[in-house]
């Protein structure tokens, strides 16, 4: 069975929290074991195991920078999987931003950067390398920054 939930809080705190989900074990009926045909007594009794509560988070980021540096942001955090994620959940998402007024553009496709090979032989790494295995990353979209206009202050 699978249950989904949303979970809010500081960071440090919803760690610990996933880690204590992940600490749970539970019963498990591995076999249910076989009666004798006169029902008094059983030929294969039934097997039980512990299985770990599985936490498989589906988080919504929402990662802020500056616009200039998009292309560099891109390359690092490489929005183009969803191999493991359904593409419901990106419809999904996107219809719960529009509700907050919240509009998505498309995000551009970049060349990833995976680094260079050195004309000695050794092996440059990209400049901005993150461990990334077994982390699928979806792309829901780009919402625009508002033209912020400060004005400039006047001398009293």
């Amino acid at each position: 069975m699978h249950m989904y939930v949303v979970a809010r809080g500081h960071i440090d705190k919803l760690s610990r929290w996933e880690n204590d989900l992940s600490s749970k074990y539970f019963p498990y009926l591995v076999d249910a074991g076989r009666k004798s045909s006169d029902g008094k007594g059983w030929l294969v009794p039934p097997t039980w195991s512990m299985v770990q509560l599985a936490v498989r988070p589906i988080q919504l980021y929402e990662l802020v920078f500056p616009e200039p540096c998009l292309n560099d942001v891109l390359k690092v955090v490489q929005p183009y999987g969803g191999y493991g994620i359904s593409p419901k959940f990106k419809k999904f998402f996107r219809n719960v931003l529009k509700m907050g007024k919240i509009d998505l553009k498309d995000i551009p496709k970049v060349e990833p950067d995976k680094g260079f090979l050195n004309a000695d032989g050794s092996y440059t790494p990209p400049k901005n390398y993150m461990f990334d295995t077994f982390v699928d990353v979806l792309g829901i979209g780009l919402k625009e920054d508002k033209a912020v206009k400060t004005p400039p202050v006047e001398d009293l």
